[in-house]
């Protein structure tokens, strides 16, 4: 297998010397991007749109289809906990962001055009590119200014490691793609960022990468047939953000459920044209182009789960602003709970006018079941309460000054500690959880337990206690939580509320360094 490029260090002398009865490449492999016109390669790996069977003439290896992409995506890829805000990086908080960055050998003097006329026609907006040097930067802003454009409107990302390159990409809203030469691993990026990518497909293998990638990803649609369906696209996007964001969405919602970045389906595709390659050389025949079936006898391909979408706020939750800029983003794939259908990345937001914090979004009833079906282990009823014991007493004992009995409701009881404690100092114990299997387990000791939203629960005047720990920063609205909450206490009652302290010396140490789970737990 020769995964290599024809480049300076190339070792095309093994596959001339004739090591291996069979000898192939990765399409994609190759700086030129088509055939090596040598006979001492067999095959080519590709796939129906990045390298169409009508282009056989064409090559001296014999064309493999994988039934998808062709390309092989890492889904262990880090992506930083942190996203820094725009202003950071020299972007705009309010205006559009364009960016590309493909190397600038590949920006084309047509589509530069095509750029610098978006950028006239969206005031406001940005071209975010790939650092180069000085050189580079010099002629691209010359070729701005010559275009009537601002070169201030040019913005330039210095490099940096993997993990914040592509955490970084997330503050962009369209990544615009280069021709004749497509984004390849500029383009995979890109998407296991969540970063929409518009593209031009032609006839080439070069100018076809991103359109096979596009098409894996279930996002077809970014896929333009020609530079001016490309440029009428970009701007129809960059006017309508409804449109935009319901694409982010999409690619959010497939990214761990469409095929392009399914590593275990196209294992399975890929033994199969190993298989078959070695079976057809076995057996004394000449090599002969073939595709792999998507679904292989014995092996189903797992079908995509319904992708699971947030609902968007408009304003701050708590004071109705709409002065809300995005601040940072997290992934949250590696979350006990998040699971294939959830979004991975978390986008969040700071109020200008009350300095609230929050989500891009909340999960709608529905939802939120399927977030709350899966509970942690020490969110379970009973599990490790002892060593919970002495925080959850020195709770109840702040409270008891207070209110000595009386009936005590816990929001979000996770592992019941905190009841059991108050129980223990006299107090009547009732839980309300969104978690199903704690509302039974709670129901099953002989318990009041309520599976619903406080809000809903209709019950004036009844406690003396509500705790409320830990649990405003999981609620949509926690102004409605609160007044549920008020709605429930007896006039005289007491109630407890804990919440993230953001201004103690551990979080801020803990952000600083990029590794504060706050950001990227799934129930916020």
């Amino acid at each position: 297998m020769d995964h290599g490029p024809i480049e300076r260090h190339a070792r095309a002398g093994i596959f001339l010397q004739g090591a291996g009865a069979l000898r192939s490449r990765k399409a994609g492999e190759t700086h030129l991007h088509g055939s090596r016109s040598t006979r001492f390669i067999d095959y080519v790996i590709a796939d129906p749109f990045v390298l169409p069977m009508d282009q056989q003439a064409f090559y001296s290896e014999k064309i493999i289809h994988l039934p998808h992409c062709y390309q092989p995506n890492d889904t262990k890829r880090l992506i930083s906990n942190i996203t820094p805000a725009r202003a950071g990086w020299g972007l705009p908080e309010q205006g559009f962001v364009f960016c590309s960055f493909n190397n600038a050998d590949k920006i084309t003097p047509e589509f530069f055009g095509i750029w610098m006329r978006l950028l006239t026609a969206i005031p406001g907006a940005v071209l975010w590119l790939l650092d180069a040097n000085d050189l580079v930067k010099d002629n691209l802003r010359g070729g701005a200014s010559a275009r009537g454009v601002d070169p201030n409107r040019l913005v330039f990302a210095p490099k940096l490691p993997s993990p914040e390159h592509l955490a970084r990409q997330r503050l962009a809203d369209l990544f615009l793609d280069t021709l004749p030469y497509n984004a390849h691993t500029t383009a995979s990026d890109a998407l296991w960022a969540g970063l929409p990518i518009l593209t031009c497909a032609r006839d080439t293998f070069a100018g076809r990468v991103a359109g096979s990638l596009l098409h894996a990803a279930g996002l077809p649609e970014l896929v333009a047939d020609s530079p001016a369906a490309y440029e009428s696209m970009a701007l129809r996007l960059a006017r309508e953000p409804a449109l935009l964001q319901g694409l982010r969405r999409k690619l959010l919602g497939n990214r761990l459920a469409a095929p392009l970045f399914d590593i275990a389906q196209y294992t399975r595709h890929y033994e199969a044209a190993l298989t078959q390659m070695w079976e057809t050389c076995a057996n004394g025949y000449d090599p002969a182009g073939f595709a792999v079936p998507p679904s292989l006898p014995g092996r189903p391909v797992p079908t995509a789960a319904t992708p699971i979408e947030k609902i968007a706020y408009r304003a701050c939750p708590l004071c109705g602003s709409r002065d809300i800029p995005a601040v940072l983003g997290a992934d949250c794939s590696k979350h006990p709970v998040c699971r294939q259908a959830l979004p991975p990345v978390m986008n969040w937001h700071e109020c200008r006018d009350c300095g609230h914090v929050f989500t891009d979004g909340y999960f709608d009833a529905n939802a939120a079941s399927i977030v709350f079906a899966k509970t942690q282990q020490n969110q379970t009823v009973g599990h490790d309460m002892e060593r919970q014991r002495p925080v959850s007493a020195r709770i109840v004992a702040r409270v008891a000054r207070r209110m000595p009995e009386g009936r005590w409701l816990d929001v979000g009881f996770g592992n019941g500690s905190l009841l059991f404690t108050a129980e223990e100092w006299g107090f009547t114990p009732a839980g309300l959880d969104l978690r199903e299997a704690n509302v039974r387990a709670l129901k099953q000791l002989g318990y009041e337990a309520h599976c619903l939203p406080i809000e809903e629960l209709d019950y004036n005047a009844r406690y003396s206690v509500i705790g409320m720990a830990d649990v405003l920063e999981h609620m949509p609205f926690p102004k409605t939580g609160l007044a549920g909450a008020h709605w429930l206490l007896r006039p005289d009652g007491v109630l407890f509320l804990s919440m993230p302290n953001m201004d103690n010396m551990v979080w801020r140490l803990l952000h600083a360094n990029g590794v504060n789970p706050h950001w990227g737990e799934i129930e916020h």
